[in-house]
């Protein structure tokens, strides 16, 4: 979750896309951005496979 500033409503809209996001991860090479989205692809696919095989048949 992102932590903004107290007065973060009141900033125009500019000075509020200029604020730093942690709800994007940020990797600093093209490897780390494959890494990081490989990962959560496999952690999608382990979840929906457990989601699957507890599914009422």
């Amino acid at each position: 979750m992102t932590a903004y500033p107290a007065n973060a409503r009141s900033l125009s809209g500019d000075a509020f896309a200029r604020l730093p996001s942690t709800l994007i991860p940020d990797p600093p090479t093209e490897l780390a951005w494959l890494a990081y989205l490989v990962c959560r692809f496999n952690d999608l696919h382990r979840r929906t496979a457990a989601l699957v095989d507890r599914w009422p048949r």
